[in-house]
């Protein structure tokens, strides 16, 4: 990251959960540690202040932060459940989500009869 200062535009094209995936991410000072070199940040925003479509990975990861879902089981739902999948649940739970009384719950719901495997894995911790 030594190669580009903080505030600069970084393109990466990758593989990501076997699908190739384009991020547009800024250098950003690491958020803990000053002293360490600066990290990729995501965010779909810079999608959107270029007009560019924002990638699905983004938009699960968004989705879940709005139902209530912290973002360290957001970050492990984004890197084990194919996106897709994720926004389909997290899409039919945001719309009903004004008559819902906990839609985080709700997603947890239809995630464990949706994909039992990985709501057992995060629930466990396993990474089996």
């Amino acid at each position: 990251m030594n190669s580009v200062g903080v505030g600069s535009l970084v393109e990466q094209h990758l593989l990501f959960l076997e699908v190739p995936t384009f991020l547009l991410g800024e250098v950003v000072d690491h958020p803990d540690d000053f002293t360490a070199d600066p990290v990729l940040a995501l965010s779909a925003g810079a999608y959107r202040r270029r007009d560019l479509p924002v990638p699905d990975l983004l938009r699960a990861y968004e989705g879940l932060a709005h139902l209530g879902i912290d973002q360290g089981a957001a970050s492990y739902l984004c890197g084990s459940v194919p996106a897709p999948e994720l926004l389909e649940l997290i899409t039919w739970v945001y719309r009903k989500r004004h008559v819902l009384r906990s839609p985080a719950a709700v997603f947890w719901s239809l995630l464990k009869q949706h994909n039992p495997t990985i709501y057992q894995r995060f629930r466990t911790g396993s990474t089996a």
